[in-house]
């Protein structure tokens, strides 16, 4: 039984945490910074970073963290940014069946993917009893109206219809798991790590397993159409195939769930570094438009400046966005996933529009609060203008236009304009 506990920060007493006298604390917390742990006056506070998701404490307590802005559409920002969430193997949840298609799918499924699979060869296979349409000679159950009207009734003898059907592996549900498999192998074999190269001989391991489960020749979609339906159909000494089914319908359809919302498509925890997101995001959504007004974007993390014109080249600058025309760097824009600018934000820019060469920038923020939204901040005795951009994350119905909006704002700053 697992408790949620949906908080940004949190007080939890300390004996929740202890197991047989020891603290029952999962290292993967503290070693990938998901929360900051504190320990104050007998309690653990907990608080968020830059995370969002189901983060397990323990087997039997998860904090959720939701996003701070109320994103209802996380799963397409994911998408459009092409990240991949962070897994954390072995702890399932429940996730809510909305898809979002994503190239990088079978990258993010395939650990948590060939691990329920391994899970499922240790239980036992699905088995159905399916009909064999050419059973051996007077096998099975005999059907007399079939009979009479195909021999009897044409006066052939000695010869009689039967309904045969044995108790097989070679189901749809395995079929499909197969087939996701196959997938999956194909692209660990493109892979060069050793623990892909360790799961590719694990699933190969697995296909000699599943000699008998015919190979699938029809399109993904019909293939996978009836995959909610089968998850819920399952007897309950057979539930621990939701999982696999689930993990496989990812992978043949490329596709994320709704990694907020909770739901009943059982897949391994997903936790998403929001703030990465938000700035692939935003560079992404910039990019798309800026070759049709002749203008060049460069991820400053990529390809960072020099702080100094001349002397130590040591120090270095790294703008999440700079944005060129003619060569010339005309403006420059860090993303950032918070609801208030603060002074050394502020210096942190102004540093990269000296060393880009720039006379206008804006930080590009989610919009938080009913009030916020984009505007000029001011020019400096140096003539650097700064101004803020406001994107509504949780406009989810009209996401579209919420990105044409932050596309024309960005454009303005490039040409020097404060017109919001």
């Amino acid at each position: 039984m697992i408790e949620v506990l949906e908080h940004q920060e949190i007080d939890i007493a300390f004996e929740r945490l202890v197991s047989g006298g020891e603290l029952a604390l999962d290292n993967r917390i503290s070693q990938r910074g998901y929360l900051t742990v504190a320990i104050a006056r007998g309690r653990l506070r907990l608080k968020s970073t830059r995370f969002v998701g189901l983060i397990p404490l323990n087997r039997d307590l998860a904090v959720r963290i939701k996003p701070a802005a109320g994103i209802a559409n996380l799963s397409r920002m994911i998408v459009r940014a092409g990240s991949v969430p962070a897994v954390i193997e072995d702890f399932a949840r429940g996730y809510k069946p909305l898809f979002e298609q994503s190239a990088q799918a079978i990258e993010l499924h395939q650990a948590s993917f060939l691990a329920a699979v391994d899970r499922m060869m240790r239980r036992g296979l699905l088995k159905h009893y399916i009909r064999i349409e050419n059973p051996p000679n007077w096998r099975g159950r005999f059907l007399a109206a079939e009979t009479l009207n195909r021999y009897i009734g044409r006066g052939i003898r000695y010869a009689a219809v039967f309904n045969f059907t044995t108790l097989s592996h070679d189901v749809a549900e395995n079929r499909i798991i197969k087939a996701a498999l196959h997938e999956v192998m194909d692209w660990l074999a493109k892979s060069h790590l050793p623990a892909h190269r360790n799961r590719l001989l694990r699933a190969k391991a697995i296909m000699q397993e599943l000699q008998g489960v015919s190979e699938v020749k029809d399109p993904v979609w019909r293939l996978t159409a009836d995959v909610p339906r089968m998850a819920r159909l399952l007897p309950l000494h057979m539930k621990y195939y939701a999982e696999v089914l689930w993990a496989a319908y990812a992978i043949l359809q490329r596709a994320i769930p709704d990694v907020v919302q909770e739901g009943y498509v059982s897949l391994d925890s997903m936790i998403v570094d929001i703030s990465a997101v938000f700035e692939s995001y935003v560079r992404t959504v910039i990019s798309e438009s800026a070759s049709g007004h002749d203008l060049v974007v460069i991820d400053g993390n990529r390809f960072p400046r020099p702080f100094f014109a001349s002397g130590d080249a040591v120090y270095q600058v790294k703008p999440d966005i700079l944005i060129e025309r003619a060569r010339q760097v005309r403006a420059v824009f860090e993303v950032k996933y918070k609801p208030k600018i603060s002074v050394q934000d502020r210096y942190e820019l102004l540093s990269f529009m000296e060393a880009a060469g720039a006379k206008h920038a804006a930080f590009v923020c989610p919009k938080v609060a009913d009030g916020d939204s984009s505007k000029y901040l001011g020019t400096t005795p140096g003539g650097k203008s700064m101004a803020i951009i406001r994107v509504d994350l949780a406009a989810s119905a009209i996401m579209a236009a919420e990105e044409d909006k932050m596309v024309a704002s960005i454009l303005k700053v490039v040409d020097g304009r404060y017109d919001f």
